[in-house]
């Protein structure tokens, strides 16, 4: 997997990773940074269809809350 940090105009830099079948690695992920058991799902309609459900459960099982929020395709 690799990491790479966003840095914008605010004060904030944000850590991104990319790579292959992280998904199920993200419960390690919040224990590593000390996140808290609630997160946010943001998506569109055609990636929820894909992965969502799955995001979920994997979230899920690691008794973290999840609130999934679907916008329409194509909204900014």
């Amino acid at each position: 997997m690799e990491t790479q940090k966003l840095e914008f105009k605010r004060e904030t830099k944000t850590e991104i990773f990319i790579g292959d079948e992280i998904i199920s690695e993200l419960p390690s992920k919040f224990n590593l940074f000390g996140f808290t058991k609630q997160c946010a799902i943001i998506t569109d309609t055609t990636v929820s269809r894909l992965y969502s459900n799955f995001l979920e459960k994997i979230l899920s099982s690691a008794n973290i809350s999840v609130t999934t929020i679907v916008l329409d395709s194509g909204e900014t």
